[in-house]
């Protein structure tokens, strides 16, 4: 390549890239990042709280066969972080952030381009699918295989405080129960 037509590519990539964070395309594979999240205090505030050998045993999953067992970071060859999003949000049925931010506070030519009509959020359907989707995807298995994963469970306990008195706090227990839905045979 010569330097010309590096710099017209560049320059090209530039023009793109920019365009996207412009028009807040945050969708867009070369420019994401949560650049519009925001935090807002509340008077009831609510903490995970994170077991780190729990999370990191992973997942208890059910098989076809009924076999039952784990499945945590090591065995799907992920980052603690990733196992955490597994374990603590997907399983949950929460969304990737960028789901969240891909269609809040758009303005109206952004809003015709996503065919959105005012007001109205564009948010991830199927968690729980595609939680089922790319464990068994991990693991090339097809819906009549007998090792293939029908039931995801995890669990954690919530702690529960408000910040003018920090001397109540309650602790509740949340559990997530993702079974495979035979109608997703199709989609899979």
């Amino acid at each position: 390549m010569t330097r010309r037509n590096v710099s017209r590519f560049l320059v090209a990539w530039l023009c793109v890239t920019w365009g996207a964070v412009l028009l807040r395309v945050d969708s867009f594979p070369l420019t994401w990042a949560p650049m519009y999240s925001a935090w807002e205090p509340h008077e009831l505030t609510s903490n995970r709280v994170v077991e780190d050998a729990v999370y990191m045993r992973g997942v208890e999953v059910t098989r076809r066969d009924g076999s039952t067992g784990y499945l945590g970071a090591s065995e799907l060859n992920i980052a603690r972080n990733h196992m955490y999003r597994i374990y603590y949000q997907r399983a949950f049925g929460q969304a990737a952030v960028g789901y969240e931010h891909a269609s809040q506070s758009l303005g109206a030519f952004n809003r015709w381009i996503r065919g959105l009509e005012e007001g109205e959020e564009r948010h991830d359907p199927d968690t729980g699918f595609r939680l089922l989707q790319s464990l068994n995807k991990t693991f090339d298995l097809e819906p009549d295989d007998p090792g293939f994963i029908v039931r995801v469970q995890a669990s954690f306990d919530v702690l529960y405080r408000r910040f003018d008195d920090l001397s109540k706090v309650t602790r509740d227990h949340a559990e997530a129960d993702v079974r495979w839905d035979e109608r997703w045979r199709e989609r899979f």
